[in-house]
């Protein structure tokens, strides 16, 4: 992302071995998404969304939906945080990544059961989303071939999240780190849906994850845990 709001790619998936590649997107771009997908989000609340092969742009499409405070995405999935507080998400079901019973588009649709929220964190397969007073809610998948509807995540109050392919963290008020899900916080709570506090990381105010680990600002030092 430029200073003036330009997007470049280059790398795999599949900007390969070449130049970077300027995409022409209309619009001063805000943020890029980290996804599996091509996404920007613009300045006017707006996302785009595009695809690459070796040969350049394949296609480049707008989402009509509009006034978008986040954006984020997985392998197969898109989900929207709208400015006024809600969820809408779009792109392949079978995961349970879009949450209820939707069926696969890219027409953006609300998610059943989500309350009003202000962060969105998502992995490979599932979404996570906190609410103004700290509540965390998560739907998708995250053990296997498991599937879970939306449901609330028993946390003290969170204040951050930060999800890998299938793990989130959350960071509370107590600067306290609890995870979930499949690896990335330490073989001893691999596959477990029950939050677990990781022990040894009080006063965390920073948390990243991806992949199959997290890792945490604490004093100015950076540490991690999960795997490499």
């Amino acid at each position: 992302l430029e200073q003036g709001g330009a997007v470049k790619c280059w790398g795999e998936l599949d900007c390969s071995g070449g130049p970077a590649l300027r995409i022409p997107l209309k619009g001063r771009v805000k943020r890029l998404v980290d996804a599996e997908n091509f996404c920007v989000l613009h300045d006017t609340g707006k996302p785009s969304c595009w695809s690459l092969n070796r040969g350049g742009i394949t296609w480049n499409y707008d989402h009509p939906v509009k006034s978008i405070r986040a954006l984020v995405g997985g392998r197969d999935h898109l989900c929207a945080l709208t400015r006024q507080g809600r969820v809408l998400c779009w792109g392949e079901y079978k995961y349970g990544a879009l949450g209820g019973k939707l069926r696969d588009g890219i027409e953006p649709r609300p998610v059943p059961g989500v309350p009003k929220v202000v962060e969105l964190s998502s992995g490979e397969y599932h979404v996570c989303a906190r609410t103004a007073r700290g509540a965390v809610y998560c739907w998708g998948t995250l053990i296997a071939i498991k599937r879970v509807p939306v449901q609330r995540m028993r946390v003290p109050a969170a204040k951050a999240l930060a999800s890998g392919d299938s793990h989130t963290c959350v960071l509370t008020r107590r600067n306290q780190v609890y995870c979930f899900g499949q690896k990335g916080h330490g073989d001893q709570f691999v596959n477990s849906m029950k939050p677990k506090r990781i022990p040894g990381f009080r006063g965390v105010t920073r948390l990243v994850s991806n992949d199959n680990h997290t890792c945490g600002l604490r004093r100015g030092r950076v540490i991690c845990w999960g795997e490499n």
